[in-house]
Formats: structure tokens, sequence, C-alpha cells
């Protein structure tokens, strides 16, 4: 997902932006994705779209901060799973007695 998809999806969800500059408001949200993972942005839209509950658009922070919250939850459980891999490879060894 890119940033122009991102915000065409908010655009069929919640209409045009109420603002005085809709073209710039819609520029800013772009700005804002700029050089997010497609993966990460996409699966930040469909957490905003599940839990947010009005009919404006989620605010800029808002975004980021669920953008943040994916990003943080993959590397996380990259980790978690680069742990695994190592431990299958390097079985535990107990000391010779």
């Amino acid at each position: 997902m890119t940033p122009t998809d991102f915000v065409n999806k908010f655009l069929n969800h919640f209409g045009a932006p109420q603002a005085a500059d809709a073209k710039g408001f819609v520029d800013d949200y772009k700005a804002a994705l700029a050089g997010t993972e497609p993966g990460i942005l996409r699966e930040a839209m469909d957490r905003l779209l599940n839990a947010h509950t009005y009919r404006n658009w989620p605010t800029i922070g808002e975004c980021r901060q669920m953008i943040a919250a994916v990003a943080a939850e993959r590397e996380r459980l990259a980790a978690v799973a680069q742990r695994r891999t190592q431990a299958e490879v390097e079985p535990e060894t107990t000391p010779e007695q």
C-alpha cells in the first residue's frame, strides 16, 4: 500500500476532508506517510478502519501512532523468531562433569 492508496481508502470510507484546503490536507497525509513500508501501511490502515469510530478522518497523529505500533510489533515478533531459530540451531549444552 502506498501513501496515495492509504489516503484513497480514507476518501472512500470517510469522504472528502472538511478542510478549507482539501488538496493541502490530503498532501499533508501523504507526506506524513511517505517512506513507510507498504505492508506496515496496509496493516495500520486495517487496524485504523476497525478501531476508528467517528465519521471524520483519523488524525495524522493517530495514523503515525498506529504505524509505530505495527512496526514495533513486527520488530518484536521478528526478534522472537530470531531467538527461536538460534535456539534450534544452537541447542543448549550442559557442561560435562
